[in-house]
């Protein structure tokens, strides 16, 4: 019998999908789709000066796609981590490759972290034999459980390193650590309800342009709406209990991106509807 080739071993990387990506991709996709409806709507000549912005808009969010995607690597070997910070980090706030060596017996920790009975974010961590815990990865949101158990099970078939799935919760007793089960991944519905005004306010431009068509009160309403919107995003930022994540700026640099794109866009085209 001959004997089986031998299967070339690979990194393995760990691709995140940011809320930073959302924030800004979205909006531009939504932006496109809402100019192809308006041309679809009425069929004239004049409608085809919408190809070249659609075409922008569409090349923007695909740019935007890739300068907001990082990763971790792991090694051929799983000896090493590497954390490559996205286009977008790099150029904002000058974050730089990271590199973490793997001691023997480490284990990798997929982490969901509440923080006085709110919901403070989601981290991976590495967790040496000694006792000594790094961060490699974290952020706000984004998360899902499902995925995160496909990685940890193919990261596990791949390389001598443990992986396990944990909810961090810090209370007035200190910081509990419990397997992050199925059956304990449900949603909060506190941090649902500060989020979705949140995150759905720019669609307040469609009833503003509905009542007013003066250029001053649409820009002051929307200027207000803003600074409420940026106290939210503010107040995510700044929780006591995260140590790692988007800084601040980064943080209200997308929320006004995402903001002014969404609720302009919305303003122009419920114009153009309502003139029709």
């Amino acid at each position: 019998m001959g004997k089986e080739p031998k299967v070339k071993a690979q990194p393995y990387r760990i691709y995140f999908r940011p809320y930073l990506q959302f924030l800004i991709v979205l909006p531009l996709l939504f932006t496109a789709s809402l100019l192809v409806l308006v041309a679809l709507a009425e069929r004239d000549r004049e409608n085809l000066n919408l190809i070249p912005p659609v075409i922008l808009l569409f090349a923007l969010a695909y740019f935007a796609r890739r300068a907001t995607l990082s990763w971790l690597r792991i090694s051929e070997d799983g000896k090493e981590i590497v954390k490559v910070p996205s286009g977008f980090e790099h150029r904002i706030i000058g974050e730089r490759r990271r590199v973490k060596e793997v001691p023997a017996g480490s284990e990798l920790l997929f982490c969901r972290q509440f923080g006085y009975g709110a919901l403070n974010g989601y981290s991976i961590v590495l967790s040496a034999p000694n006792g000594a815990r790094t961060v490699l990865w974290s952020a706000a949101r984004g998360v899902s459980r499902r995925w995160w158990a496909r990685v940890a099970e193919e990261i596990q078939l791949r390389f001598p390193l443990k992986t396990r799935l944990v909810t961090q919760t810090l209370s007035t007793d200190g910081m509990q650590e419990t397997e992050w089960t199925a059956e304990s991944d449900r949603f909060h519905w506190r941090h649902f309800l500060t989020v979705i005004p949140f995150a759905f306010s720019p669609f307040l431009g469609i009833l503003v342009r509905y009542f007013t068509a003066k250029p001053l009160p649409i820009v002051m309403l929307g200027a207000l709406l803003w600074i409420s919107g940026s106290t939210v995003a503010w107040r995510l930022s700044r929780s006591p209990h995260r140590r790692e994540g988007s800084s601040v700026a980064i943080t209200l640099v997308a929320w006004t991106m995402e903001f002014w794109i969404f609720y302009l866009s919305l303003v122009l085209v419920a114009g153009a509807l309502i003139d029709r």
